[in-house]
Order: structure tokens, then sequence, then C-alpha cells
């Protein structure tokens, strides 16, 4: 016998007023009062409870007693069973009597889940719609998303006004994208901007169309910004100074996350009275101008922007707006050292997220920590919080966030499978479309991931694409700069020494680090080890000064103290750089004895300055094989360099040849 045929069986052990009652429970819910029972069926409490009585010695019913006595069935199938028991238009009839008797309780706020159901189900249109959206605000309010998403849904099915399906189906796409749903968001949005643009509500259609923006950028649409600009020409005299300030605000912001920053300062340029916006708006122009700051060096005015942001963003934004504002300009302060902005920014949103759940941004938030965690040396932190994102919605800005960081810290870790399919994914992808500096900081941890697998040609590919991104030496681009500095031809250069002679602001302390390592890198390579050394100490003094250890290192290992730099790799958890080191100091008897015949061939080539093409010609083999000859030096003497190289056989006994690398 299945199990409903046993429920059946049970309520059939009930007279005809018995399971009348145990039915008109059932539309009650899973839980009931007694008293709101009785009132449903039109008698006394008295009247009831030797039905309740007979169904709870019969295992239908549960009593608890809590400030007040209450019954719940047994099981949800047991209350399902007992709910089809009734005839459709009866149990409709029913929760109309329900409705009635809620609305006639003077607090209906407390009871507005419950209105929402009965109106829906008793198929009252009106209220279920009046009721649905109050219930879905309540529910939205306490991050209750599930249900709220259920209650805009079973409104907008009893809309038939255009204006009441606009309205509705706003709400609703709100839902759908901090429940991370983007699709379903767009499409839900796309419909309210139609309705609203034809009902000619334009200052409506203005704020759905900000939020349609927002969304199709976070899905990597690079024409996002234009259906909001379009609107804007469209309709500029028809929409109110406050909602087209938000809109122009917006689409700023977006100008600033693509890198357009001449569109950005023009749209900027078009605010009316930003002064008189309301905080998520405003918000956007704060992060706006400090990702201008940001790509400046301005420290000083990055500092300013940050504490506008605090002021704006406390307690009186929607969660999801503070979280990415505050997770986008901690990435910010990470990288130009601001180590106290960036810690006060990820206890901030900390706080926020403690909440409740969001899983729109829990991606985003945890690729930032570990690019946080990364940059100050906490490489156990990075890899929990690599783990810890991909439980998050997967949407494209954080797709990109974890792709800029997970293969470095992979590297540094010694630990390929941290980067996941997902990661590899969005590096493939970005080969063929890289024009942005976040693009380029991809193409730089590509760059590292290949070195790492041996695969030299490969990172040469992703560090030419990567320097054509960078329009000056960035906070963020010192992995670019040194692997670059590292290991390009000497033909292929030119890109980074015209960054190094764009003027950089004295107080831009990443710049300058970074701009002194390429100094060191290219000395070695080019000048003398002493001139290499001068710049790697103050490269190292920079690194220092800022916070970022792992960079502090790759200084004083270019400055050839390799104990100080092993300390750091050890403190940062780098089990991947410090195996590196170790290997190297196991040279006791110097670098050719460790290699085999051809590859001390290769290695003293390199020496001289040989491209891996001369190499090719002068031994009579292929260049693919030169490139396995110098993975294989790379991994026997624990080096990433072809200018290391250089560097340890003009060291070695048997060779005084310096670095006059051209290749």
């Amino acid at each position: 016998m299945s199990i409903r045929a046993t429920i059946a069986a049970r309520l059939s052990m009930l007279s005809t007023a018995e399971r009348d009652v145990v039915s008109h429970a059932a539309v009650l819910g899973f839980r009931f009062d007694p008293e709101a029972l009785a009132l449903t069926l039109g008698t006394d409490l008295d009247a009831v409870l030797p039905a309740l009585r007979r169904g709870r010695d019969l295992n239908i019913f549960v009593e608890e007693a809590q400030d007040r006595v209450r019954f719940r069935f047994r099981h949800a199938l047991m209350r399902e069973v007992a709910y089809e028991s009734l005839l459709a238009f009866d149990a409709r009839r029913t929760h109309a009597r329900i409705l009635r008797a809620l609305e006639a309780v003077p607090d209906t706020e407390r009871h507005v889940d419950a209105l929402a159901y009965h109106a829906w189900a008793a198929r009252d249109a009106a209220k279920t719609i009046s009721y649905g959206e109050r219930a879905g605000d309540a529910a939205l309010a306490i991050r209750a998303l599930p249900e709220a998403r259920t209650f805009f849904e079973r409104a907008l099915e009893a809309c038939a006004k255009p204006g009441d399906e606009a309205r509705i189906s706003a709400r609703l796409g709100n839902v759908l994208e901090l429940q991370g749903a983007m699709g379903e968001s767009m499409e839900r949005l796309e419909a309210a901007l139609a309705r609203y643009r034809a009902l000619g509500e334009i200052d409506r259609a203005a704020d759905v169309i900000r939020q349609l923006s927002a969304i199709r950028n976070n899905t990597g649409d690079v024409g996002s910004i234009a259906a909001g600009k379009a609107f804007l020409d469209e309709y500029w005299e028809r929409i109110s100074l406050v909602s087209r300030d938000a809109l122009v605000a917006m689409l700023a912001r977006l100008a600033m996350i693509q890198y357009d920053m001449r569109s950005a300062r023009a749209f900027l340029a078009r605010l009316t009275a930003p002064e008189d916006l309301p905080p998520r708006a405003a918000q956007n122009i704060i992060v706006t101008r400090l990702e201008l700051a940001f790509l400046a060096g301005d420290v000083s005015e990055y500092r300013i922007e940050v504490q506008r942001l605090f002021e704006t963003a406390t307690g009186t934004l929607p969660p999801l707006t503070a979280l990415s504002a505050l997770y986008t300009t901690a990435q910010g302060a990470t990288w130009l050292g601001l180590t106290d902005i960036a810690n006060e920014l990820l206890a901030r949103a900390g706080r926020l997220e403690a909440r409740g759940e969001f899983d729109a941004i829990a991606f985003y938030a945890g690729a930032v920590r570990a690019m946080a965690a990364y940059y100050r040396g906490d490489l156990a932190a990075a890899r929990a919080a690599i783990v810890s994102a991909r439980r998050g919605a997967e949407v494209a800005v954080a797709r990109m966030a974890l792709a800029l960081v997970a293969p470095l810290v992979s590297v540094a870790l010694g630990e390929p499978d941290l980067v996941s399919p997902l990661v590899e994914g969005e590096l493939t992808e970005l080969r063929r479309t890289a024009t942005t500096p976040d693009d380029a900081m991809l193409l730089a941890a590509a760059a590292a991931l290949a070195l790492e697998r041996g695969n030299p040609r490969s990172a040469q590919d992703d560090l030419r694409a990567a320097l054509s991104c960078l329009p000056r030496i960035l906070a963020s681009a010192g992995t670019i700069l040194g692997l670059a500095a590292e290991h390009l031809p000497a033909e292929d250069l030119a890109p980074l020494r015209a960054l190094l002679d764009e003027p950089l602001l004295p107080q831009d302390v990443a710049g300058h680090a970074h701009a002194s390592l390429v100094a060191a890198l290219l000395a070695r390579r080019f000048e003398s080890i002493e001139a290499a050394t001068a710049h790697a100490r103050t490269a190292a003094a920079r690194y220092r000064e800022l916070g970022h250890p792992l960079f502090e290192a790759w200084a004083l290992e270019v400055a050839n103290d390799f104990a100080a730099a092993r300390k750091l790799y050890v403190r940062s958890g780098a089990a991947g750089d410090v195996r590196r080191l170790d290997a190297r100091d196991a040279r006791s008897s110097g670098p050719v004895e460790i290699l085999s015949e051809r590859e001390a061939a290769v290695a003293r080539a390199i020496a001289s300055g040989a491209t891996n093409a001369q190499i090719a010609d002068g031994l009579s083999i292929s260049v693919r094989t030169v490139e396995k000859h110098v993975a294989a030096i790379f991994a026997k003497l624990g080096l990433r360099s072809r200018s290391q190289i250089a560097a340890a056989f003009a060291r070695d006994s048997k060779t005084a040849a310096q670095p006059t690398h051209h290749g």
C-alpha cells in the first residue's frame, strides 16, 4: 500500500464532521491556530476541539504547547492529502473566508505572508497583487529570497494592468539578480522596461535600464553602456533631474569598469546636480572617481574618496550594492598597498555578508579576499578564499577576479590543481579579446602558469599581449612588468621601456616599486650585476613599505639576497618558491654538473645572449627542442628566467660570460 493510501485510510476513520475540520485545517497550512480554524468554519473553539483530539489520537495532528496552543500536521504529505479531499471550489471559498478573517485583524502586517497566500489560493487577483507585493518586500527585507521570489511570481501571474505588470516584473527581476539568476533577471527587467516605455513612465524606465545596464556588464556584455546611452539621448529632456543623474552616474561607473576613461569623464561632466543624488547613485560617482585615482596612482585622492564611500555606504544602501563597491575598492587598495584601508573595506563587507545569503556576490567576494591575502603574503588564506569562491554564483566579473589570482597562488604554492577548469576557460577565452588593464593582469596570470608548466613560448605570447593593454605602469601590473622584463626577447621590450619613461606621481609607491624591479631585471640582463642589485634593493624597500612580501622576495632574489628572499617565502607559505630556492642552493658543484651535456650547451648559449632560434641553428636542433631544454634547465637549477641562467653561469668557474642577452 502506498503512503498516500495509508494516509487516506487513516483519514477515513474520521466521521464526516471530523474530516471537514481536518480538511479546513489543511487549508490554513501545515501549522494552524485552532481559534482561526473555528473562525473559518463559522463556529466556536469548543465545536472543533473534539475533532482535533480525534486527529491527534490518530497521529494526524501534533499538539504544540507554546505561548498558546497550536497544532501541526504530523507530516507535510498528511496535510497535502487532507487538502486534496476538498473540492476545488470549496477550498477556494475557504481560503476566501480565511482571507476576510485575517483582514479583520488590526495589525495585518504581522500576517502579510498569510494574506498573500490565501489571496492567491482564493484567486483574488487584486489582493494577490497587493498582498503579494507587500509580502515580497517583507521577505526581501530579511533576505528570504526564495520566499520573496514566490510572492512576486504569484503577484505577477495575477496582473492584468500594464502598470502592475511592469512594477512587479521589476521587483521580481531584482530578486532574481540577488539569487544570481542573471538571465531570468534580465528577461523580467526587459519586460518591465517595455511596459514603462509604452506607458510613457520614463523615470521608471530609466531606473530599470540602469539596473539592466549593470547586470549586462556583470554577465560580460561589453555593449552594456550603449543601451543606456541611447536611452539618455532619446529621453534626455523627459527624464527628471535625479533619475537622469542616477543613470549618468551608473554609465560612468560602467565605463570605468571597461577602462574607458574618456567616456567615464564625459559622463561625469554631464551630471547636473550630483549633490542631490540618493546614496546608491552617489556611490557610483565615488567609485568612478576612486578608479580614476587608482589609474593615476593618486593615493591621496584615493584615500579621500574611500572616506566618502564609507560615509555613503553606512546603512543607507542595499547590501548587494554596498558589497560590490566595498570589494571593488578593496582590490584597488590592495594593489596600492593601502593595507589599512583594504582591511577596513573587507571587514565592513564581512559584517554586511553576515546579515544574509548573497549568492550573487559570494564568488566575487572570495576572489577579492584571495587577492588581498596573496598580496599580504598569506597564501594559506588565499587558497582557502579561492576554494570558498567556487561555491558562489558564477558571473563574468567574478570569474575574471578569480582568474587574476588563482594561477599566481597556484604557482607560489606549487599546487597546479588549484587552478580550476573555470579559470582555465576564462584565460583561454581572453586571449582572443584582450584590450584592458584587467585583461593584462589575466594574461600575466596565464603567463605565470605557462612558465610553471614549462611553456615559455605561450608565456611570451601572453606577455606581449599584456603589455599592449597597459596605458602606464599601474599598481596592479607588477606581475606583468616583472615577467616581461625577465622573459621577453630583447626585440619585444620596446613597449616595456616606453612604460618606464612615463612619469609617476611621487606618492605612487607601488608604481615606483614596479619600475625599480623592472629596471633591476633589465640591468641584470643588459648592464651589470651591480646596477641590477642597486635597483633591486630599492624595489625591495618599496615593496616592504607596501606590505607586499612576495614581491619583496622577488626583488631580493634579483639582488642575490637569496637567504632573505627564502625567509619571506617561508613566512608567506610559498612552498613552490621555497622548493625552487632550495634546489638552487643544492647546486654545490656549480650548474654544469647538474645539467646534461646538451642542456649545458643550451645554457651557455643563453648566457652568451643567443636567442632560441640562434641556439637551434648553432646546435642543429629544432626551436621546440631548445624550448624543452630551457624548461629542463629551469627545473633542474631552480631558476625562472633566462637572465637567472646567465647570472648562474657567470658565477660558475667554467664560464665567465656576462649576460649580454639579445633574445
